[in-house]
């Protein structure tokens, strides 16, 4: 686990953290290493005790699968990491695609959510929000939607990109089986703050969907940036290898 630029994460007052979502691990990760108290927006089933039995039967179907039991310990410590950040995690649960009522029932709903979140970040929370909506399939970026910068202009508080690295697959069992995920390293980065007096000046929609192309650049950034420095890593590794066998393949001198 590598955590880059904690130092970016604002030591006091309310934030909107905007993320990729590539795997479950992801609020983990988050509410391991962001070093503040998150509260989480998320779909009202991610946190409850049906995501903590997920996780521990995903556990046992890896033991059952004949996973090494080094990576066996490696589970466990993350059933009992994640069994501790259930019981101090904050939630905001919102359900997706809310439709009841008509349009007005989904209208007066969000707003609900949106006064909500604002509270939160007056208190001086910091608010973890997901804003592809849902996991990628892909691990590729989805396009972002509004309600992150939506919050963060309502509220008068600075947005955070991160980006998390290499835990796409991370909960793929058969990943386990195959020993891909054994040599697994997971980056989490923490961009700079796009503060209040930053934003767009153009009021409303305009404004928000500025903020957001720009929060989506910047995490896009986040994630090609460090992609790139493990390729050079590898290259250099693999050079270094390489170097070191032909000396072993030189002759010594007489």
């Amino acid at each position: 686990m590598r955590v880059q630029g904690i130092a970016n994460m604002p030591s006091s007052g309310g934030a909107v953290v905007v993320c990729n979502h590539t795997d479950l691990i992801d609020a983990v990760v988050q509410g391991l290493y962001s070093g503040r108290d998150l509260s989480f927006l998320a779909k009202a089933e991610l946190f409850d005790e049906s995501w903590l039995e997920r996780l521990r039967q995903f556990r046992v179907e890896a033991e059952k699968a004949g996973i090494p039991p080094d990576l066996i310990s490696l589970l466990d410590d993350g059933v009992e990491l994640s069994s501790q950040l259930l019981e101090d995690i904050h939630v905001l649960p919102i359900i997706r695609g809310y439709r009841s009522g008509g349009a007005a029932g989904s209208v007066k709903y969000y707003d609900t959510i949106l006064q909500n979140v604002k509270g939160i970040l007056s208190a001086g929370r910091v608010l973890a929000v997901y804003p592809e909506g849902t996991r990628s399939r892909t691990g590729r970026l989805g396009p972002f939607r509004g309600f992150a910068a939506r919050a963060a202009i309502a509220a008068g508080v600075p947005i955070v990109p991160t980006a998390i690295l290499g835990a796409h697959g991370f909960s793929d069992l058969n990943r386990w089986v195959s020993g891909e995920n054994r040599d697994l390293v997971i980056t989490y980065r923490i961009g700079e703050p796009v503060y209040p007096q930053d934003f767009p000046k153009e009021p409303g929609k305009r404004g928000i969907r500025l903020l957001t192309r720009e929060v989506h650049k910047r995490v896009s950034a986040l994630i090609e940036e460090g992609n790139e420095h493990a390729r050079k890593v590898e290259r250099a590794m693999t050079e270094a290898v390489f170097a070191a066998g032909r000396r072993d393949a030189e002759p010594e001198n007489a």
